[in-house]
C-alpha cells in the first residue's frame, strides 16, 4: 500500500515543477541514504522534482543540494560556490554569450558517475559546463 501511495505521489508531480514536502513524507530509504552520506547536515528542506527527491541543506557552512532517486541512490550532489571561483573559461563564455548578464548563482556538481561539472545561473537558465569549462547545455530554471 505504501508503495502504491508513493508511486501515485511521484506520478502526480512528474510533470509539475519541484514541490516542497515535509520530512515525514520522504521515504525511509531516501532519508537513510541522505543521513548516511551527510550526518552533519543542517536545516534540510525536501522537494520532489521529476519523480526524485531533492534536499537542500547546509553542511560545514556550505549550501548544498542532493538529488536522490526513490530507491535511495544519489544522482547528483551540488555545492554552491562564489561565482568568482568559476573557471575563467566559463566566465568568458558567459561574458561573450550573455553580454551584461550577472551570474545569479554558481555551483560545483558531482554526478553519480563521479564526473564533476559546474553550473552558473544566468537570465533564468542553468548553464552547465564540464570541469574544464566547456559549455555542455542550458536548462531553463
Amino acid at each position: 500500500m505504501k508503495k502504491m501511495i508513493l508511486a501515485a505521489l511521484i506520478l502526480g508531480v512528474t510533470t509539475a515543477k519541484a514541490q516542497k514536502i515535509g520530512t515525514e513524507k520522504v521515504p525511509g530509504i531516501v532519508s537513510r541514504a541522505f543521513n548516511h552520506k551527510y550526518p552533519a547536515a543542517k536545516e534540510p528542506s525536501w522537494e520532489i522534482e521529476k519523480g526524485n527527491f531533492e534536499v537542500n541543506f547546509k553542511d560545514n557552512s556550505k549550501e548544498k543540494s542532493v538529488l536522490i532517486e526513490p530507491t535511495g541512490k544519489i544522482i547528483e550532489e551540488e555545492t554552491a560556490i562564489p561565482s568568482n571561483e568559476l573557471p575563467q573559461s566559463i566566465k568568458n563564455y558567459i561574458a561573450k554569450n550573455y553580454q551584461g548578464a550577472n551570474i545569479k548563482e554558481a555551483a560545483q556538481i558531482i554526478l553519480q558517475s563521479g564526473e564533476m561539472n559546474y553550473e552558473a545561473e544566468v537570465k533564468g537558465k542553468d548553464l552547465i559546463f564540464s570541469k574544464e569549462g566547456v559549455f555542455l547545455r542550458a536548462v531553463k530554471d
